[in-house]
C-alpha cells in the first residue's frame, strides 16, 4: 500500500466516525481554513452547501462571543496551541445553543503541523443548570448574611449553645448580657461565663435537651461579670436545634 492510499484510507476511516457520532466534527488545514465538516454540522447550522471545504463556522458564533471566539482562534492557528472554548452558536431555527469547542493540532513524525481536528460538543442544558446553581448559591449567600446580621444588629440577646453547654454562637446584645464581647466567651460554658445564673440555667437547658421541648420566658436576674454589684434581670426562652432528627444544641 503507497504512502497515499494509506492517508487515503485512514482520512475515509475518520470520516466515516465523524458521519456517525452526534457532535460537530470538521477538521481544518494548518492555516485555519476548514477542510471538511460532518453531517452534524451541516444539519445544526441548516446549510445546503454540498461541499464540505470552507465551513465558517465562526459566522454561526454569538454577536457576544464572537471576538473572544476569532482572536482566539487566531492565536492558536499562530502558535499550534490547542484551542478550548465555550461558544453559543446559532441552530437552524435561529437559536443560540452552548457548545464546549475543542481544536488540537495534528503534527507529522517531525512536528510539523498536519491538520486540525475540531469538535463542537452542545452542552447548553448543563450551562442552565450551572446557571441555575450559581443562582441558588447567590441566594441562599444573601440569605445566609442576611439572617447573621439581622441577629447581630439586633437589641435581643441571640446564641446556641452545644450539648455540652458550650457557647458555639453568640450576638453583641447576648454577650453583653453578661458584661462582655462574643469573641471573649464563645468557646466558654455557660457555667464559667454566669456562674450565679448557671443552676437556673442548667433546669431549664436540660429540660430542653432531655425533652425536646422548649422553654419560654424564664426569668432569671445576677450580676453582670463586670461589676458584681450591677445586677440585670432577664427573660430567656430556650429552644431545642435539630438536626436530622437529633437535638444537638440549645437556640437562646
Amino acid at each position: 500500500m503507497t504512502g497515499a492510499a494509506s492517508v487515503t484510507a485512514s482520512e475515509a476511516g475518520f470520516r466515516l466516525i465523524a458521519e456517525s457520532i452526534p457532535h460537530i466534527v470538521w477538521t481544518a488545514a494548518p492555516d485555519g481554513s476548514t477542510e471538511y465538516f460532518n453531517r452534524q454540522a451541516t444539519t445544526y447550522a441548516g446549510s445546503r452547501v454540498k461541499t464540505t471545504y470552507g465551513w465558517d463556522w465562526l459566522a454561526l458564533v454569538h454577536p457576544d462571543d464572537a471576538d473572544q471566539a476569532s482572536s482566539t482562534w487566531k492565536l492558536a492557528v499562530r502558535t499550534h496551541t490547542p484551542y478550548h472554548l465555550d461558544l453559543r452558536i446559532r441552530r437552524s431555527d435561529g437559536k443560540y445553543r452552548w457548545h464546549a469547542f475543542h481544536c488540537l493540532p495534528i503534527r507529522d513524525a517531525d512536528g510539523a503541523l498536519l491538520k486540525w481536528i475540531c469538535t463542537a460538543t452542545d452542552i447548553d442544558d448543563a450551562k442552565v443548570v450551572e446557571g441555575d446553581l450559581r443562582c441558588a448559591e447567590r441566594r441562599s449567600a444573601e440569605q445566609l448574611q442576611l439572617l447573621e446580621l439581622l441577629p447581630s444588629k439586633a437589641p435581643v440577646g441571640f446564641g446556641f449553645i452545644d450539648r455540652e453547654f458550650r457557647i458555639r454562637h453568640m450576638n453583641e446584645s447576648l454577650a453583653a448580657a453578661s458584661g462582655g464581647t462574643a469573641s471573649a466567651q464563645i468557646g466558654r460554658t455557660i457555667q464559667e461565663v454566669v456562674p450565679e445564673m448557671w443552676p437556673t440555667l442548667e433546669q431549664s437547658y436540660r429540660h430542653v435537651l432531655e425533652e425536646g421541648q422548649a422553654t419560654i420566658d424564664v426569668e432569671i436576674d445576677g450580676p453582670s461579670t463586670v461589676d458584681p454589684a450591677d445586677r440585670h434581670r432577664y427573660l430567656t426562652s430556650h429552644y431545642p436545634v435539630a438536626l436530622k432528627g437529633e437535638i444537638i444544641g440549645i437556640g437562646i
